[in-house]
């Protein structure tokens, strides 16, 4: 496994790039009894469909600690990317605890800046990542050119059960954690050249595949 970290980890400010690293790395300790436990039946989602997947490129987007790492059929080969340098280092020790042969490479980069060729995998995986960055079109813009034309994007969001004014309001109290819970994703993801194929799962969170047209 391949472990890296780049220099151009955050294309915007400084204070901005701090202000991101500081809130994952102080979620870090509590991520296994948070976050982890809230996205339980997306992760399961994800998981069972990559594995009806054979052969294929797959890059993750926000890996965290590592959780659906763990899932990965080894059919496939995935290489993993985080923004927190913590995230990054417990991945990397889990893959080589676990001797995750099929994970290649582990590294640090941000959503905003993939460090990868355009056209380059066959799979996407975003869990979780599209609503806490804060340039939703420019993660959505990277994503859609690293991804083959004819590749799928499997991603999974807050699902916002509120509309109107309740989620403006709810939306500002959890954008001051660094979470926009009611971003409309959706609608990004098909503006940025995304066609939705089918939705997943829908609850808390919502599980939806997504295709690059040819």
């Amino acid at each position: 496994m391949k472990n890296s970290s780049n220099g151009k980890a955050w294309p915007n400010s400084e204070s901005a790039r701090e202000k991101t690293e500081s809130f994952w790395d102080l979620h870090y300790w509590i991520y296994d009894f948070t976050w982890a436990i809230a996205q339980r039946n997306s992760y399961k989602r994800i998981s069972a469909e990559s594995h009806h997947w054979s052969g294929l490129r797959v890059l993750e987007v926000g890996c965290g600690k590592g959780h659906l790492a763990q899932k990965y059929s080894d059919k496939n080969e995935y290489h993993l990317i985080d923004y927190s340098p913590v995230m990054v280092k417990s991945t990397q020790d889990k893959c080589a605890e676990l001797a995750l042969k099929h994970i290649k490479s582990v590294s640090l980069q941000s959503a905003l800046d993939l460090q990868f060729p355009s056209g380059h995998f066959d799979r996407v995986i975003c869990a979780h990542v599209l609503t806490v960055v804060p340039d939703l079109e420019r993660a959505v813009s990277e994503i859609h050119r690293v991804l083959k034309p004819g590749g799928e994007l499997l991603v999974s969001n807050s699902y916002s059960f509120f509309r109107g004014k309740p989620a403006q309001l709810l939306n500002g109290i959890t954008k001051r954690l660094g979470w926009y819970y009611s971003r409309d994703t959706q609608s990004a993801l098909t503006a940025g050249g995304f066609a939705l194929e089918k939705t997943l799962f829908r609850g808390f969170y919502e599980v939806s595949l997504f295709s690059k047209p040819k």
